[in-house]
């Protein structure tokens, strides 16, 4: 039940005047909200101060009343004033009134005036009603009416203070403290318990309720309003209501407030305005819900001075539909205006304002601090001096600030006073760039970060940028490093230099490499490029080699040191940063021992101090220079059809390693073949080695010579000459000297014996396994179709029966090995008729075939005599016919004979001269082979730019081309040079440019000599005029379309001793379509040809350029240019070559192919020549373009030179030595015609012979060709 509290019948609570009924007056019509308590005491030992017992219980009713703010003014405002006009001395103000008032018995305690009971404390919320619920929290007064249960302080002005009910009451909607755990607190609402967190809850919503029906804020401005409806941004506004006004003019309390007047709102004003006044500018007025609502709030916007305009609140109507952003304005309560802490500024207290802000919050620079300030504020920090050695040690970190205005240099003293640093929220850049030491090339940014203030020992307006944590190494590398600090939105900027200096010291040397991680090279040939090395510090700063730097190089793989020989030449760069090694050569016949990988590493050392360079590298071994045959003894006991079973060649190079796996080395092979048809190019195994085990087999004769070639590459390296043994054959039965006309020889026993004279049983006939040995007997009287073929039997052959002609005469037989004709012998009988009567006259000889006999023993015995001499008998190619024996006398038959052996002995004799020339051809030939030999290996022993660049200058050129004698090339650069008076012979001799070799110069052999080989002979003779009449006067024709060799080229030719016989080119530069798509301006004038791309829009890997642009052209026809104003680069250059590009190795040109249109080549040899044609092979042009030499070569050593020398000469020695090889082919071509005529001859006396009735004497016939 409620608790009434009356005296003599009459409510306490209704009593006129006094704080309570006025304040009942002035509460609104709504609900009150009203709670019962109960007191009562767990323990009754429970005693007041006194020594009295307390009441077992108490009870006090708490009355909360809502007091609404009406027309814009607060109802508390009102009673106030009330108050204070009925005398009660009331000093309270809204902000300090007490919101609770207690009463006991009825009876009102002056001195018991609370501000809040906890309940009633305005607790923080989120959410959009938490702003209305804290202010009109101050809108709520709470009436306790208490009972006897109470006790009042003696003066019954107040409760006692320390009496446990008035603890547990002040302390009502807190967790009790231990002095309250004695009491315990019954709550009742409309006649019901409920819990304490119920209490809370049911009291904010009956303050949102009583504010959303009674409070009347302010109802309209002086303006029209612009409505915005759901706005975005409530929290930010401090509004809940979907519906807002928006006015610009507002009259409150008599005072007009407009938008851009400018405000102070006092210190305390509201939530966010605790520490200093501010200075603002009125924006917008804004009022919630619709006209005539209640419980509408009404609040001001406005923008403080330190926040620009353009950040200011903003009014936004689109399409009739208004919005409203607050930005960085802010949003107050209307009530800062009604209690007086919104005050107008005039103009010049706003100007004043303005000024003081520039000055504090205008950064007019930005600092930062050295060590010692930085230790002040406990800070490790500040960044080194001007210029530092590497390895500096960084700071932990670096502390700018940001100096107002106000500061100068006459306060820098006071340099950390705050007034002097800046506390604005600013946000400050710091940027860390490198450039390097060498070239100031801007590298890029090392660090970037922004960060806001912070503070240290009180003081605000650090900007600490940790540097060490992030960046320890940052001054380990040299060059300048550039921190720059800079505030957003603001001019300032501070900028700060540290040049890190690389340490004196040396620590390593490194390869300055590009791009390749291992260099290939063999050993005994030159590195492929330069090597250039650098010299770092410890901590990789590039410094300066050390003057007359001494440095030795050795070779190592895994640790292990390999005996080695290293030569170069050294160089260093005029700025001490590069040391440069050229022409390195690497010795060494340790390569078995890191074989097959090769891997290695180049130390290059230097001798003073403990620093080197390490280069991995691939050693590989050289080319083939040695061949060694396994067995040692190979060659020996050599028989023809036999299977090598064991050979093997182990392959070394100059230095002894053994060749690497999978390398190359062709063999040929006379005398012997491989069993399996294939390619004579072998590969090593992994041993160095070729087997050649069960692969070779014996196709020579017996006593004949075998040879084994090895060449690397065109280079012979080894040739070997073996020779099969002999073996005879011969008649081991005795032949008689005179037989019997038409009788046999019988049982005729050959045998084929060795040079110890032994049989060879070894020939035996097995047809059936390969092995056909039979005997052949070949007779004049058969035809070779009727020859009979007789089987070895373990050496030997038993020819049981010959029948001899019934004709007398010598009767002779060859017989011979059918398959081995060197085994062969010849057998002569005289064959005889038997004489039955002295007076039988004997049948005249047969010289005819007696002849043919002697002709054809020529082809069968080899001879063993070379004479010095031959006779050429019947120069004139007429024979004489002999007469017919039958007619003729003996003197006469004695003549004839003479002549047919004379015949005899000449073919004999051209056989002999024939055979000396073959032994000599093959013994220049091997001096030959031996002299190219010579040369490759010492060719081998200096660099290719010291071999090429010297002999092929223009001079060298020049030579060669009047070597061709018979050439219009020769003609021509002879009229050239010739003076005036024979160039007369000639018209149009001015427009004759010369020959297309000497037009054109190179930088390297390389590029002439593969230029040479893709434009041919024909080409690089071919005579260039530069107008069309000169290149008709080189020629004219008859009307027969026949050259007139009569013409003034031929004449001139016959004037200079020099004979023109055949054809060749002319080019003539007007009938030339010239390259008409640019050309370069520098004085050359290459052509402007576009490079080439793969499918991936990349440049080929490996090309150099076009071979167009690759031409040097001599300095007198630099200016040359034809009638239509092009050069020889866009004329005959282009012409020659057209779009021929230049790569480095044949890899990079096949890679290319896709992208090649007119053909490519490489340096390494390769040609391509355009659509689906490739040049294969190799071979040196002896016409060449002239090299220009480098002017950067260095000079030679004494060695290279002296080995130049011996080059020299060998080139001479090999000139002289062909010019023999053609001068013995002369003679034995001349040998050969002689004897193909004697043999002619021969043939006619044997078919000719003497038919009857040709008996006349001294008749010739002519055997000459015509």
């Amino acid at each position: 039940m409620p608790i009434e509290f009356q005296v003599n019948d009459t409510n306490l609570a209704e009593i006129e005047g006094g704080e309570v009924a006025t304040t009942n007056l002035q509460s609104c019509n709504g609900p009150e909200f009203v709670l019962q308590l109960r007191f009562h005491v767990n323990d009754t030992n429970v005693k007041v101060d006194s020594g009295k017992r307390s009441p077992l219980e108490a009870n006090a009713r708490l009355k909360c009343v809502y007091l609404p703010v009406v027309q814009g003014k607060e109802s508390i405002d009102v009673i106030l004033e009330k108050l204070e006009a009925d005398g009660y001395g009331i000093t309270e103000n809204f902000e300090s009134f007490s919101h609770v008032s207690v009463r006991r018995l009825g009876r009102l305690l002056p001195d018991c005036r609370w501000a809040w009971l906890p309940f009633m404390e305005p607790k923080l919320r989120k959410g959009d009603k938490a702003e209305v619920l804290k202010r009109c929290c101050f809108r709520v007064k709470c009436f306790v009416e208490t009972d006897a249960g109470f006790n009042p302080t003696p003066s019954k002005t107040d409760l006692a203070h320390h009496h446990p009910y008035t603890i547990a009451l002040r302390n009502f909607g807190n967790k009790p403290s231990e002095k309250e755990k004695d009491i315990h607190v019954e709550i009742s609402k409309d006649g019901k318990k409920v819990t304490l967190l119920q209490v809370e809850k049911q009291y904010q919503d009956w303050i949102i309720q009583m504010h959303e029906h009674y409070d009347e804020e302010v109802d309209c401005g002086e303006d029209q309003p612009t409505f915005v409806l759901s706005p975005s941004h409530k929290k930010e506004l401090g509004v809940s209501s979907d519906v807002m006004r928006i006015h610009k003019v507002l009259r409150r309390k008599g005072i007009t407030w407009k938008s851009g007047q400018k405000i102070k709102i006092l210190k305390g004003a509201c939530r966010g305005f605790h520490k200093n006044n501010v200075f603002a500018t009125l924006e917008y007025i804004i009022l919630e819900g619709c006209q005539g609502e209640s419980g509408g709030e009404a609040r001001i916007i406005c923008r403080p001075l330190n926040v620009p305009a353009e950040n200011g609140s903003r009014l936004i109507v689109d399409k009739g539909c208004a919005t409203i952003e607050i930005r960085d304005s802010k949003s107050l309560p209307i009530s800062v205006i009604d209690t007086g802490k919104c005050l107008s500024v005039d103009i010049t207290e706003w100007e004043n304002q303005i000024l003081k802000h520039h000055e504090k919050s205008t950064p007019s620079s930005i600092d930062i601090l050295d060590a010692k300030q930085c230790e002040d504020l406990g800070i490790e920090g500040a960044l080194p001096q001007d210029v530092v050695d590497a390895g500096h040690e960084p700071p932990e970190a670096i502390v700018a600030i940001v100096r107002p205005a106000s500061f100068s240099s006459i306060t820098a003293s006071a340099s950390l006073d705050q007034k002097y640093i800046m506390k604005e929220n600013f946000q400050m850049t710091l940027e860390v760039k490198f450039e390097a030491e060498a070239d100031r090339k801007q590298l890029g940014h090392i660090y970037s970060g922004r960060l806001t203030p912070s503070s240290r020992k009180g003081l605000n307006g650090l900007y600490i940028f940790p540097l060490k944590e992030k960046f320890p190494v940052i001054f380990q590398k040299a060059g300048f490093y550039l921190f720059r600090f800079s505030l957003q939105d603001s001019c300032a900027k501070f900028e700060k230099e540290v040049h890190v200096k690389a340490l004196s010291e040396a620590a390593s040397w490194k390869l300055i490499s590009d791009g390749k991680t291992t260099l290939n090279v063999r050993v005994g040939s030159f590195f492929p490029e330069f090597l250039r090395v650098a010299c770092y510090d410890r901590f990789s700063n590039r410094i300066p080699f050390k003057l007359h730097t001494k440095i030795k190089m050795k070779l190592s793989s895994s640790g292990n040191a390999v005996e080695s020989k290293c030569s170069y030449d050294q160089f260093i760069s005029p700025d001490r940063y590069t040391m440069k090694f050229k022409n390195i050569i690497i010795e060494t016949s340790d390569l078995d021992k890191i074989r097959p990988s090769y891997e290695a590493t180049l130390h290059i050392c230097s001798k003073d101090d403990p620093v080197s360079a390490a280069i991995p590298c691939t050693v590989i071994p050289g080319p083939l220079q040695r061949v060694l045959l396994h067995p040692v003894d190979f060659g020996k006991k050599l028989v023809p059809g036999m299977i090598i079973k064991e050979l093997a060649l182990e392959t070394f190079d100059k230095y002894g390693n053994h060749m690497r796996k999978d390398e190359h080395i062709k063999l040929m092979l006379e005398g012997l073949c491989l069993l399996e048809k294939g390619d004579y190019f072998l590969k090593v195994d992994v041993h160095g080695c070729v087997n050649l085990n069960g692969t070779l087999k014996v196709t020579a004769g017996y006593g004949k010579p075998v040879f084994l070639s090895i060449f690397s590459g065109d280079e012979v390296v080894l040739k070997k000459e073996f020779q099969t043994e002999e073996r005879w054959l011969r008649v081991a039965s005795k032949i008689p000297k005179v037989c019997a006309a038409g009788s046999h020889l019988e049982d005729i026993v050959f045998e084929v014996i060795n040079s110890a004279g032994e049989v060879d049983e070894d020939i035996h006939d097995e047809e059936e396994n390969g092995h056909s040995h039979t005997l052949l007997i070949r007779q004049d009287s058969m035809r070779g179709e009727d020859n009979v073929k007789y089987s070895f039997s373990h050496g030997r052959c038993i020819v049981r029966s010959i029948p001899l002609p019934k004709n007398e005469g010598l009767f002779c037989f060859i017989a011979n090995h059918s398959r081995f004709h060197e085994l062969q012998t010849s057998i002569e009988a005289y064959v005889e008729k038997v004489v039955n009567s002295e007076h039988e006259i004997p049948q005249p000889r047969n010289l005819k075939k007696e002849l043919m006999l002697l002709g054809d023993s020529y082809y069968s015995k080899a001879p063993e005599v070379v004479y010095e001499h031959t006779y050429d008998d019947f120069s004139d190619g007429s024979i004489l016919l002999l007469k017919d024996p039958c007619a003729s006398a003996e003197p006469e038959g004695g003549l004839q004979n003479q002549l047919e052996k004379k015949l005899v002995d000449d073919i004999f004799k051209c056989g002999l001269s024939i055979n000396k020339c073959d032994a000599n051809l093959k013994i220049l030939r091997f001096r030959e082979s031996n002299i190219v030999l010579e040369m490759s290996n010492l060719g081998a022993k200096i660099g290719p730019d010291s071999f090429h660049n010297l002999g092929y200058n223009r001079n060298m050129v020049v030579e060669r081309i009047e070597g061709k004698a018979d050439t219009a090339a020769a003609v021509v650069h002879k009229l050239l040079r010739s003076p005036i008076s024979k160039q007369l012979h000639l018209q149009y001799a001015n427009d004759i440019l010369g020959v297309v070799a000497l037009l054109g110069e190179v930088h390297t052999h390389k590029l002439s000599s593969m230029f040479s080989a893709y434009l041919g002979e024909d080409q690089m003779l071919a005579v260039v005029c530069k107008s069309r009449a000169a290149a008709r006067a080189l020629e004219k024709y008859q009307m027969d379309g026949n050259v007139n060799c009569a013409s003034p080229r031929d004449m001139l030719a016959a004037k200079l001793g020099i004979s023109i016989n055949s054809r060749y080119l002319v080019i003539c530069l007007e009938d030339i379509r010239p390259y008409t798509r640019g050309v370069s301006s520098d004085l050359q004038g290459e052509l402007a040809l576009p490079i080439p791309t793969l499918s991936n829009g990349e440049t080929p890997p490996g090309f150099m350029g076009y071979a167009v642009n690759k031409i040097f052209l001599p300095a007198e026809h630099l200016q040359l240019r034809t009638t239509s104003g092009h050069g020889l680069r866009e004329t005959l250059f282009y012409r020659l070559f057209g779009k021929l590009q230049v790569y480095k190795s044949r890899e990079h040109l096949y890679m290319a192919s896709s992208c090649i249109e007119d053909g490519a080549v490489s340096l390494d040899g390769g040609m391509m020549r355009g659509n689906g044609v490739v040049s294969v092979g190799f071979g040196e042009p002896y016409i060449l373009f002239p090299v220009i030499c480098p002017e950067s070569q260095l000079p030679l050593s004494s060695d290279r030179v002296e080995i130049l020398k011996q080059l020299e000469e060998k080139k001479l020695e090999l000139s002289q030595m062909q010019d023999q090889i053609k001068e013995e082919n002369r003679r034995r071509e001349k040998y050969t015609r002689k004897l193909a005529k004697k043999l002619e001859y021969k043939k006619q006396i044997e078919e000719l012979g003497s038919p009857p009735g040709m008996c006349s004497s001294n008749m010739y016939i002519s055997s000459a060709t015509p």
